[in-house]
């Protein structure tokens, strides 16, 4: 097989951050920045097809029947779907797609035209209480495909059948719920309260409070410092995916 894999989000690359920002939904009912990015890696030659690595992909596999699997995480997993709706349009659909973390690509059109075409073979999978996947949180856009998900730390399970995947609900209270407590209970309130005995009398002994609190950053993983991210934020991140599908990875469609 063929698999196309689109990366996520990086912060110390400021045009990620920026193509997030895109929130407008564009002429084909889809996030302006995402639409943006993915033109970027796939431009129109003049009868309209891919070029770019998706067009050689896509040549590649018509020439030796090998089909092609789409995924990606939290922005790389949008760009998956947009690349997926593309191909279906230029008559070459993937086998698959599936996507760890994914916000909502686009509104109720594109959805209808994508569920349409490629809603049986698409997956959301979501970690817990994942924010991105319930982003961007603005009126009109919605999910496509069909979602599995689990709570926090818990494992994909073998044959979970997949459910259609609803409207985000950002606002829905206990959601919300969940955040507030984090906030005002044992999150950043119990963070900085476990800091110290007493409370520092000058800006420099707080600072020295936070630091003394701080893993080392000699030969440390990366996930004792990611353990300081509030669990909605902390639960989207790759490690938390990769430690979710293994062992006991979810079987989907083993016909595919």
């Amino acid at each position: 097989a063929i698999v196309i894999a689109f990366a996520g989000t990086d912060p110390g690359v400021w045009e990620t951050v920026v193509t997030d920002g895109g929130f407008v939904l564009g002429p084909e009912n889809t996030h302006t920045g995402f639409q943006a990015a993915f033109r970027a890696v796939a431009p129109l030659d003049a009868q309209g097809k891919m070029l770019g690595p998706i067009g050689d992909a896509i040549a590649t596999s018509s020439a030796t029947g090998r089909p092609i699997f789409l995924t990606g995480h939290s922005l790389g997993a949008a760009l998956a779907i947009i690349t997926a709706d593309a191909m279906a349009t230029q008559g070459a659909p993937p086998r698959a797609m599936y996507g760890f973390g994914t916000p909502c690509p686009g509104g109720a059109t594109f959805r209808g035209r994508y569920n349409t075409a490629l809603g049986d073979v698409t997956y959301r999978l979501v970690h817990g209480r994942d924010v991105v996947a319930r982003a961007p949180m603005l009126p009109g856009y919605v999910h496509v495909g069909s979602l599995l998900q689990i709570t926090q730390d818990a494992k994909f399970p073998d044959g979970q059948p997949p459910q259609l995947s609803d409207d985000p609900k950002f606002f829905a209270p206990e959601y919300l719920a969940e955040i507030a407590k984090y906030l005002l209970g044992g999150g950043i309130v119990g963070f900085f309260k476990g800091l110290f005995v007493s409370v520092p009398k000058t800006p420099g002994g707080l600072a020295q409070a936070i630091i003394a609190h701080l893993p080392s950053p000699e030969g440390i993983p990366l996930a004792k410092w990611f353990k300081l991210l509030p669990p909605f934020i902390r639960e989207h991140l790759q490690d938390r995916y990769l430690a979710a599908l293994t062992p006991g990875a979810a079987t989907i469609r083993s016909d595919l």
